[in-house]
């Protein structure tokens, strides 16, 4: 199961904190509501958080990816936070940090010169 909260960090900027395990059923279950504030940030800057993500599936990397191309789609900027070393292994070895920015903490990834 996996949850997150949403939080507005400027008009601009959210940072969304993600809980539990992005498996398939995890994904699915929260994925109408990630859309949701995807839309609702368009052209903006997303930082996932995942300082509380247990376990991460390639579903799960899938979800991100497509994630960060309708984020880049809009003129936005996404980036994730704070994986375990475990969940960034997932990333890694499905080429995700190639594609999306990973930062030590969300405050790092929204001080980063890339997204002024």
């Amino acid at each position: 199961m996996a949850t997150f909260k949403h939080y507005a960090v400027s008009p601009q900027s959210a940072v969304i904190v993600f809980y539990g395990e992005l498996d398939v059923s995890g994904c699915q279950g929260i994925e109408g509501s990630l859309w949701a504030i995807i839309e609702h940030y368009p052209g903006q800057i997303i930082v996932l958080d995942f300082t509380y993500v247990d376990y991460l599936s390639s579903y799960g990397v899938g979800l991100l990816v497509e994630a960060f191309g309708t984020v880049t789609e809009f003129g936005g900027r996404m980036s994730i936070s704070n994986p375990r070393p475990d969940v960034y292994e997932t990333l890694y070895l499905n080429g995700a940090d190639l594609v999306i920015p990973i930062y030590d903490s969300y405050k790092t990834a929204l001080a980063d010169s890339h997204w002024h």
